[in-house]
């Protein structure tokens, strides 16, 4: 039996029900299909070779480790998997949802950034930066004031039908440690704490009704520093902070086949640069900074 969803502006039909795609749509025509075959353990014609992963123009394979499964992903049309002994689902979903279906969304020609967001009153708000920064509190902390989550850690970005950029719609819920929750006020009894997400929880969020793709409207870049410092951003100085946001690996041809979007982010959204210190709770101070800006 097979399942359809809608995510990251991709229909895309999956054997098995996925709590975190939430309920499963009609039955669309599939632009990417999900399924269990057989997977080769490297890719012949690979340009790129690391640990975890092959990569080439067209394809993408993914070594998961025993509690996943290995993947490939071919020409944005298809991802095929092999799960292994101890595959536990939490990470073998984990995995498909997140390099697996990045990769995916590469080759079907979006621009895919590690950031999430949330729907603003003025468009989308796009929350990237450095690990551990806090792009996750942050977009929870915005949901608090009532802004709908749009996408959590996978952010696809293309141009819409007048060329301004936009983002998909993605995730429905977002990943948050416990104390980010509880100093939110989010409940998280019930949930399991992953290992392999430096013990994250998904915790459910509240979306758009209709999600459709959403035009940005600014994007965030978080950073650690000593002190909290706010900063606009301003022409080409936003080209090494969104580099430093692709969520890859991206090989060099395929980042040159999307030039254009990067260059239209640099010309058209507002960016905004936080330090955020170490140590003490700031998100109500970001966040104030954020709607400033």
């Amino acid at each position: 039996m097979a399942f359809s969803y809608l995510t990251h502006g991709t229909a895309l039909r999956l054997p098995f029900l996925c709590e975190e795609l939430g309920a499963p749509g009609p039955d669309l025509s599939a632009d990417l299909c999900v399924a269990a075959a057989e997977v080769p353990r490297q890719l012949i014609d690979a340009e790129l070779r690391a640990p975890l992963y092959d990569t080439s123009l067209e394809a993408f394979l993914y070594r998961g480790g025993m509690r996943s499964a290995r993947f490939l992903a071919t020409r944005g049309e298809s991802i095929v998997f092999h799960k292994n002994a101890r595959c536990e689902e939490a990470l073998f979903v984990h995995h498909l949802l997140h390099p697996v279906m990045v990769a995916a969304l590469w080759q079907r020609g979006l621009f895919v950034l590690h950031a999430s967001s949330v729907v603003s009153p003025k468009g989308a708000i796009l929350v990237t930066g450095e690990s551990g920064a806090g792009k996750s509190t942050t977009v929870a902390r915005l949901m608090v004031d009532g802004w709908p989550l749009h996408t959590d850690d996978v952010s696809a970005l293309c141009p819409n039908q007048d060329g301004t950029l936009q983002v998909h719609a993605g995730a429905r819920h977002v990943h948050l440690h416990e104390g980010a929750a509880a100093q939110l006020g989010i409940g998280t009894q019930g949930l399991a704490r992953h290992d392999w997400h430096r013990m994250k929880m998904a915790i459910p969020a509240s979306v758009s009704i209709e999600r459709h793709a959403c035009t940005i409207a600014n994007i965030v870049y978080l950073y650690h520093a000593d002190t909290l410092s706010v900063e606009t951003v301003r022409g080409r100085d936003k080209l090494p902070l969104l580099l430093r946001s692709v969520y890859g690996p991206v090989l060099r041809e395929t980042a040159v086949m999307r030039y254009d979007l990067l260059s239209r982010a640099l010309s058209e959204i507002e960016m905004i640069a936080i330090g955020r210190p170490l140590g003490r709770w700031t998100a109500e101070e970001i966040v104030r900074a954020i709607c400033r800006g």
